[in-house]
């Protein structure tokens, strides 16, 4: 009579291959947004983006029939947050991130004002670049208002007088020898100062 073999049979992987690491262990979570080890954003903004369309459909099956009012304040009040939480600190800088949260807000405008959305329509909502820039500016003048903990103009240079300002001192960025520099919030943050007028 024959028995059967309990002893599991051994199976060993090459030395030379490794089982593929899932991108998600490569991202750390803290404070609501994930960082890659790499330093770039792509991941957290494509699980940003997930969220907000998973909540935008959501929101399109439930308050179908709706005046645009009502769904124009679901936009902004449930979906619009999950793309730009936190933006002062992580930043969606390339161009392929930022046409991401493009193609959630213009399925939002045609959710809000139907298919065709007229160029007034778009106007009363601020662009993704708009809308990053206001948290940006918003965050620094909170810095330089003592309202946070941050240091703001830690890295940032306070230059010479500049011309036709009334004795205004421009600030200067920190120096950016990288691509992650020249996109960290302290050398975006003074550009964006600078463009301001000055009354």
């Amino acid at each position: 009579m024959l028995k059967r073999c309990c002893s599991p049979i051994p199976f060993l992987l090459p030395s030379h291959t490794t089982p593929p690491a899932s991108p998600f262990q490569l991202l750390l979570r803290q404070l609501g947004s994930g960082r890659e080890l790499d330093l770039r954003w792509t991941k957290h903004t494509d699980i940003a983006r997930g969220k907000a369309a998973k909540v935008l459909s959501f929101a399109a099956r439930n308050l179908y029939g709706y005046t645009s009012r009502v769904k124009r304040l679901a936009y902004l009040t449930m979906v619009k947050p999950l793309m730009f939480y936190g933006t002062p600190a992580w930043h969606p800088s390339t161009q392929c991130n930022i046409q991401k949260f493009e193609r959630v807000q213009n399925r939002a405008l045609r959710f809000v004002h139907g298919r065709h959305v007229s160029e007034k329509a778009r106007n009363e909502l601020l662009t993704v670049h708009q809308q990053l820039s206001h948290n940006d500016m918003t965050f620094f003048r909170k810095c330089l208002d003592g309202e946070t903990d941050m240091d703001a103009m830690e890295r940032i240079i306070v230059g010479r007088t500049m011309r036709n300002a009334d004795g205004e001192h421009g600030p200067i960025p920190p120096r950016a020898r990288t691509d992650l520099g020249v996109h960290s919030f302290s050398f975006c943050i003074v550009q964006q100062w600078n463009s301001l007028p000055r009354h």
